[in-house]
């Protein structure tokens, strides 16, 4: 009896340090859902209703060879050649403690305006006086519930091969494209918990959605430890379809194997 007062004011001081900090619950970690298990050949696979399968995978390291550690999306069906699987549609992401950035997308529907030529696209954020790779794509952290603003990024059209037999376009070269220029979104972030897609149950699912500005209306679901799971922009939907065992893939980058040039 003689303890109850001490343990009691204990008990008090714990649940007041406690209640001083946010819940843990109320924040996530987005890159924890976004990029599958750690560094290493972590390769997973959403695929379309059309048979497009897009794949997340982290290099050993976490070597992109960009200013921030990294990871792909790849998109499409890759080549297997001799020595590996190579990838020549992809997004490629960098992160750092507050944001995961975009740099490039080279499955961007767009073309070169000068000669309608197929255009991927390279991010920048201009920040302190220096134009850096990679623009602000989904926040780092945030609370469950809650919107973050990605601030102005910039857009840049760079011409590219249509596939494997296009020798014409000239990889590499910038070019005035549609949809370039600065842009800005707002990203919301919740979670969902268990959800069945694609005949699997995935426990734990994060939905970020584009809810104001640019791409206005696109949603990734990305489940814990496996990644993306389902994309829609209200015209197509691609969903997870099997989880594929882990292989290693080259990403070909416009003017491969001679970059950088995009």
């Amino acid at each position: 009896m003689k303890r109850t007062p001490i343990l009691l004011f204990t008990l008090v001081l714990v649940m007041a340090a406690v209640g001083a900090q946010p819940a843990v619950s109320q924040w996530i970690d987005v890159l924890s859902y976004v990029r599958p298990g750690g560094c290493g050949w972590n390769t997973f696979s959403v695929i379309t209703n059309q048979g497009n399968p897009w794949r997340t995978y982290t290099n050993a390291g976490c070597d992109v060879d960009e200013r921030l550690p990294g990871f792909y999306i790849t998109k499409g069906n890759v080549e297997f050649l001799p020595d590996r699987a190579h990838a020549y549609n992809f997004e490629q992401m960098i992160y750092d403690a507050d944001w995961i950035y975009l740099v490039r997308d080279t499955s961007w529907t767009a073309r070169c305006l000068d000669n309608n030529h197929v255009a991927g696209m390279l991010l920048f954020t201009y920040e302190n006086g220096q134009w850096l790779r990679g623009g602000r794509h989904f926040p780092r952290w945030i609370q469950n519930g809650q919107s973050a603003p990605t601030g102005w990024k910039y857009i840049q059209g760079v011409e590219r091969k249509d596939g494997p037999g296009d020798w014409s376009a000239q990889e590499g070269r910038w070019c005035s494209a549609q949809y370039a220029g600065w842009t800005e979104s707002t990203v919301r972030a919740d979670l969902l918990g268990g959800r069945w897609v694609g005949g699997d149950y995935f426990s734990d699912v994060l939905q970020l959605q584009i809810v104001g500005g640019s791409g206005t209306g696109d949603v990734w679901w990305f489940a814990r430890g496996t990644g993306l799971i389902k994309f829609t922009d209200g015209s197509i939907t691609e969903h997870h379809d099997f989880i594929q065992d882990p292989y290693e893939v080259i990403v070909r980058i416009p003017c491969w194997p001679n970059p950088p040039c995009m």
